[in-house]
C-alpha cells in the first residue's frame, strides 16, 4: 500500500465504493473482453468449475477457438457437455438480468477480499489507480459473467445473443468460484 501511496495510485477503499456508488458497473460493449479459458491439457486444477445439480462438477476450458464444458466424476474421469463458440460481441440484457447483474458487481465492490484482490494486483501490473483498476476488474468479472451466461445458453441450444435474469443466474454460478479464489494480501501474510 505505501508503494501505490508514493506512486500516487492509492485511493481508500471507502471512497472507491462511494465514487463507484452511482455509475454502472456492467462493461459496455467496448469494455467487454471476457478472459480465456485455460486449456485442460494442463490438467483440471487451473479450469474454472461450477455446480448445476450433477453428481460432479463442471469445468469449462478452452479447445480450438471454441469452449467446452464437461462435467468431472468423483473417481477423475470426465464427460463432454458440448462444445460452443463464446460470445464476441457482449449479449444484450433483458432488464431483469441486467439488474441481477448490477447487483452481483455492487455485491464484489463491497467485498473487503476484492479490493484486497485489487491492490494485491497493483502490485504486479502497473498504471492506474485503486479506483480505475477496480472500475476494470468490475468490468472483467461482469465480462465473464455475460460470456459464460451466453455459452451455457449455446449449450442448451439457443442464440445467447439476449440472455434472462435466469441465464444471467447461471452465468454467475458458472463464474463465481474463479474470483473468489484470487490471490489478495492476506494470502501473502
Amino acid at each position: 500500500m505505501r508503494e501505490l501511496i508514493a506512486q500516487g495510485r492509492w485511493v481508500d477503499e471507502v471512497d472507491v465504493r462511494h465514487r463507484l456508488q452511482g455509475q454502472s458497473l456492467l462493461p459496455s460493449p467496448d469494455e467487454y473482453a471476457p478472459g480465456e479459458l485455460p486449456s485442460a491439457d494442463a490438467g483440471f486444477e487451473p479450469l474454472p468449475i461450477y455446480f448445476d445439480g450433477r453428481p460432479g462438477p463442471v469445468a469449462l476450458t478452452e479447445r480450438e477457438g471454441a469452449w467446452e464444458a464437461f462435467e468431472i466424476s468423483p473417481e477423475g474421469d470426465s464427460r463432454s457437455l458440448g462444445i460452443a463458440v463464446p460470445p464476441e460481441d457482449r449479449p444484450t440484457l433483458e432488464p431483469e438480468a441486467e439488474e441481477l447483474l448490477s447487483g452481483y458487481l455492487r455485491y464484489w465492490l463491497a467485498r473487503d477480499a476484492f479490493l484486497a484482490a485489487v491492490v494485491w494486483e497493483m502490485t504486479t501490473v502497473p498504471g492506474g489507480d485503486v479506483l480505475e483498476v477496480s472500475l476494470e476488474q468490475l468490468h472483467a468479472i461482469g465480462s465473464d459473467v455475460l460470456a459464460r451466461a451466453a455459452f451455457r445458453a449455446r449449450l442448451r441450444g439457443e442464440s445467447g445473443t439476449r440472455l434472462t435474469s435466469s441465464d444471467a443466474e447461471l452465468g454467475i454460478r458458472a463464474t463465481d468460484q474463479d474470483w473468489l479464489d484470487r490471490p489478495t494480501w492476506g494470502s501473502r501474510l
